[in-house]
């Protein structure tokens, strides 16, 4: 049951990804709130064993690929392993051929909460988190990691 649950998650995930932000949607949220929800994106605690940073060293920069017209500014601040994480598009990860990437796959904003959809390939997984903004602070409210 298990694995057909898995299945059934994994058929709808891989469908072709689309963003579901209108401009009025992402105008609503502040440079902070990009930074403050890619922050605790890329610190969830259950994501961490998949990072292997000892093993590969190329892994301590963290790179997004964004698709469309994406402001890539929001996400000055954003440190991992010490470093700014950086922002690609997919042609730039083939020219330099980085292995370790998130393609930054479903993002939808709601009234102080976002759904965002991270797939890490090299590792085979799905991250998918629903984020709320509560007191002004977001958190994860929810988050599911697959492996496929």
């Amino acid at each position: 049951m298990k694995q057909l649950l898995t299945s059934i998650f994994l058929f709808f995930c891989m469908q072709p990804i689309s963003f579901g932000q209108t401009s009025d949607q992402t105008d609503k949220l502040l440079p902070m709130d990009f930074k403050e929800i890619f922050q605790l994106a890329i610190n969830l605690q259950q994501l961490q064993q998949y990072y292997h940073i000892d093993s590969d060293t190329s892994r301590r920069q963290i790179v997004f690929q964004f698709f469309g017209n994406a402001n890539h500014n929001k996400l000055n601040g954003v440190i991992k392993f010490g470093r700014q994480v950086i922002i690609m598009t997919e042609d730039e990860i083939k020219q330099r051929q980085i292995k370790s990437y998130f393609v930054v796959g479903d993002w939808v904003c709601g009234t102080n909460s976002v759904r965002l959809q991270l797939e890490y390939p090299i590792e085979g997984l799905l991250v998918s988190y629903m984020f709320k903004k509560t007191n002004g602070n977001w958190a994860i409210a929810h988050s599911n990691l697959a492996e496929h």
